[in-house]
């Protein structure tokens, strides 16, 4: 094994999440809520959906895609254009950005 593929090796191995410390890829998690919630999802608003998601996994904090939903610490919502909405949190410690919440109205 060369030499780098043996650190990152070790590093997923003692991280729990295997996200080294210090850098955080985010990787989008559909709570059984969510996924509950996605039942009858038209296949335009699905496909909405990945694509809000995919914008959101390259920073969740970012402000002109998701605000913050107080009084929750790391709590977000995101719309889904005009038809709906997603609440999340990034969850840092294992990169995921968890859905909990899929409002759909259109």
């Amino acid at each position: 094994m060369l030499p780098a593929a043996q650190s990152a090796a070790a590093w997923h191995w003692r991280t729990p999440s295997g996200v080294p410390p210090g850098l955080v890829t985010w990787r989008p998690w559909l709570e059984d809520r969510a996924l509950r919630q996605m039942q009858g999802l038209p296949s335009e608003a699905f496909d909405l959906l990945v694509r809000t998601l995919a914008r959101i996994c390259d920073d969740p904090y970012d402000p002109l895609f998701s605000t913050p939903v107080p009084p929750v610490p790391g709590r977000r919502v995101a719309d889904l254009d005009e038809f709906g909405f997603i609440e999340f949190i990034a969850d840092e410690a294992h990169g995921l950005v968890r859905v909990y919440h899929l409002v759909w109205t259109g």
